[in-house]
């Protein structure tokens, strides 16, 4: 999609094409594309960081970051402010990879239970400062 004209980059069958092949091909598709749930939806199943590519609308949408959640952790930098604070959402993503942890709410980082999770996926957490 990098080199397609604008009018391809809009055109779902190509998108959907190209995002099924290489997730992050969402990135070079039209702003009406990056807000179409079927279209992000096969992007993030292939590579669960194109949902870093996808409207606000869709990186709020829990199911939509939990498939994201399930192949790429950290892609909890991508996550609206509601579900970073939102416990199930962040406990699934740090138990996958503490390091997620990072990405969530201050209130869910003091939240000793998801703490300990983050920490027993990943010893590198008892290092930060």
């Amino acid at each position: 999609l990098l080199y397609a004209s604008e009018l391809l980059r809009d055109d779902a069958e190509v998108v959907a094409a190209a995002v099924s092949n290489s997730g992050t091909a969402l990135g070079f598709a039209s702003d009406r594309l990056r807000g179409d749930a079927a279209i992000v939806t096969r992007a993030v199943q292939q590579r669960g960081y194109a949902i870093s590519h996808a409207s606000m609308e869709l990186r709020n949408d829990r199911e939509m970051m939990i498939m994201a959640l399930a192949t790429h952790p950290r892609a909890l930098q991508f996550a609206s402010v509601r579900l970073a604070d939102n416990p199930h959402v962040v406990r699934y993503a740090v138990y996958r990879d503490g390091m997620a942890l990072k990405s969530a709410s201050a209130r869910l980082r003091d939240d000793e239970d998801i703490v300990k999770i983050a920490v027993s996926k990943c010893f590198g957490l008892l290092r930060m400062g």
